[in-house]
């Protein structure tokens, strides 16, 4: 910037323009939206059994230790449900998988085998998400193929069987994505077993949507347009100013500053220079032939402000190469 006063109104341009849009970041205010939501479900399970002699009953119910020798099978139920206060369809996805591992027996749990079997994968479109699914799991073929593993290789490991029951859903209309995952495990090769199953789901709360609201802070806006508008101005203003400034520099002006600045490795400025009389002087039409004279000779040029109408450039040797420039004849 050739002018102070234009700096400082760049600067202040600058300065309120990030101001402006600071205020105009502030004014916009995000408000998430909720919906009423709750959330049920959980499994149950049956232990049926092949030798009733000392039960009078089909099957046991939970909390029970059992027998794995008289055990038919076992029988799941999964049970969710999902409501929302608000009208979508929702796409549900249900997915079932048991999974056998066996692992080394002194406590380190390394896996020795592991084996996963798909046994339900289903996708459907509901208005409701109310899901309600039956197993019966055949609890001798797991035992049983536990069992012979460990005997083929005769080696002592601990054994388990995982039934995971995935339920997934993403609506349609309102971007909502959720899901639970329930599980029932069983340990095999045991003479008696304990049957561990997930916590039951209980959700009461708000589900906040990932689609947002914006509203408008009035305040923070009304001092964005404030501060925009200043902007404004101050581009206006700076725009006047340099072309102000512009107009009062003559063509000479323009002319001596750009020739000083781009010949500055080349020109020695003087305020006094004393020229010998004796020699000749030698008028070039341009400061161009003068600086081909100064490349020829090597020799630097001086300049010389003789008054604030009239400058000169020369160049000193046998012979003074003068080059006179005046503000009257670059008008």
């Amino acid at each position: 910037m050739k002018n102070k006063n234009e700096l400082i109104t760049l600067i202040l341009i600058v300065v309120v323009g990030i101001l402006s849009f600071y205020f105009y970041m502030q004014s916009k205010q995000i408000v998430a939206t909720s919906v009423a939501h709750t959330e049920d479900g959980g499994v149950n399970y049956k232990v049926y059994l092949s030798d009733k002699t000392y039960y009078n009953t089909d099957y046991l119910g939970e909390g029970m230790q059992y027998i794995t020798s008289i055990i038919d099978y076992i029988d799941l139920n999964f049970n969710y449900r999902s409501t929302y206060d608000l009208k979508d369809t929702y796409k549900v996805s249900k997915k079932i998988v048991a999974n056998i591992k066996i692992t080394d027996s002194d406590k380190t749990d390394k896996v020795i085998y592991t084996e996963t079997e798909e046994l339900k994968n289903e996708t459907t479109t509901v208005s409701d998400i109310n899901v309600n699914d039956n197993l019966k799991v055949d609890y001798v073929k797991y035992n049983t193929l536990a069992n012979k593993f460990k005997s083929d290789y005769g080696i002592s490991a601990n054994s388990k069987l995982v039934i995971e029951y995935d339920v997934m859903y993403e609506s349609q209309d309102n971007e909502i994505v959720d899901g639970k995952k329930m599980t029932v495990e069983f340990p095999l090769s045991r003479q008696m077993i304990n049957i561990d199953k997930s916590s039951d789901i209980r959700v009461n709360e708000p589900y906040i949507l990932r689609t947002s609201t914006t509203s408008l802070n009035k305040v923070m806006f009304g001092l964005f347009v404030a501060f925009a508008g200043i902007t404004v101005l101050g581009v206006i203003v700076l725009f006047f100013e340099v072309q102000s400034r512009l107009s009062k520099e003559s063509k000479y002006d323009r002319f001596i500053a750009k020739t000083l600045k781009e010949n500055d490795s080349y020109i020695t400025e003087s305020n006094n220079t004393v020229i010998d009389s004796s020699k000749e002087v030698v008028s070039v039409n341009s400061f161009k032939e003068l600086l081909d004279v100064r490349n020829n000779l090597e020799k630097p040029i001086i300049y010389v402000k003789v008054s604030n109408d009239e400058s000169k450039f020369i160049i000193m040797e046998n012979v003074i190469y003068e080059y006179r420039v005046t503000r009257k004849e670059m008008e």
